[in-house]
């Protein structure tokens, strides 16, 4: 998704969606989604 436009308005938090499954949680601040998991506890 690097570079994609995503026209959601507002911030807050976003469940993530993997072929329609949750895969996790992200915070959207209005034009980036970060990841919710610390460095360390995310998967490689």
């Amino acid at each position: 998704m690097q570079g994609d436009k995503n026209p959601l308005e507002g911030r807050g938090w976003a469940l993530v969606c993997v072929d329609g499954f949750p895969a996790g949680w992200g915070r959207w601040d209005g034009a980036v989604l970060k990841n919710e998991r610390l460095p360390g506890w995310r998967w490689v």
